[in-house]
């Protein structure tokens, strides 16, 4: 059977369009939404220094992403993808999907009944040396068809590795069995600043599902915000 991608929307949920032509590009039907938003400040903040000899230090916060917020033009600008489907990008406007937070697109991973089922999506970023703080916000929502059975089936990730791949803090697990109704705040601290800081990392998003029952991972206005010591 041809790829087939999903959107399965709760009842309380609003936004959602009927079921239509795939809108990332399957040729049988069925589909899926969401949404976007952008929150992107810079503050200051002065903080005394312990050291005795200086006055202290000034700490200027700063959105190391480029298009967090997925609205770039072209659609993708920033981040590099590894689609399902090559000709379904993973980031995409919301034509037939969920109303935007605010904006016009979204990351949008897995969504489709098929193996192998694994999208993945990520950006690389330089940590300054003098970080003092590290943090990331945003916004995640989980629409699943798996809500009829008991156990975990699909799942998505969001981390923080070496450009390489190799982990360096996991910032958030999902699964089919704790769908939301709503998009959810995506917030953490990084605690392991001593492997980041002076390096060049990558936030990655990815899905792993299987064959039946799909599951849509959106993720949207994310904000990897660093706070250097000048």
């Amino acid at each position: 059977m041809p790829a087939m991608r999903w959107l399965y929307c709760v009842l309380a949920a609003t936004g959602c369009a009927s079921a239509g032509s795939d809108h990332h590009g399957s040729v049988d039907s069925g589909t899926q939404t969401d949404g976007s938003m952008t929150i992107r400040n810079d503050a200051s903040i002065t903080q005394p220094d312990s050291g005795g000899g200086n006055t202290g230090c000034v700490n200027n916060a700063k959105d190391l992403l480029n298009n967090g917020n997925f609205d770039g033009t072209p659609l993708g600008t920033g981040w590099t993808q590894a689609p399902i489907d090559p000709a379904a990008p993973i980031v995409t406007d919301a034509t037939n999907g969920l109303a935007p937070q605010a904006g016009t697109a979204r990351a949008w991973l897995g969504g489709y009944e098929q193996t192998p089922n694994a999208d993945s999506l990520y950006e690389d970023v330089m940590v300054p040396a003098n970080a003092t703080s590290l943090v990331i916000t945003g916004f995640y929502e989980v629409r699943t068809a798996e809500g009829l059975f008991s156990g975990i089936y699909d799942r998505a990730t969001v981390e923080l590795t070496t450009t390489t791949g190799t982990q360096l803090e996991l910032i958030k697990a999902l699964d089919d069995d704790h769908a939301t109704t709503a998009y959810t705040p995506l917030d953490h601290t990084f605690t392991n600043l001593s492997a980041i800081k002076g390096q060049t990392v990558r936030l990655k998003f990815s899905s792993n599902s299987d064959d039946t029952y799909a599951t849509s991972f959106y993720f949207d206005s994310i904000k990897l915000t660093v706070m250097p010591c000048q």
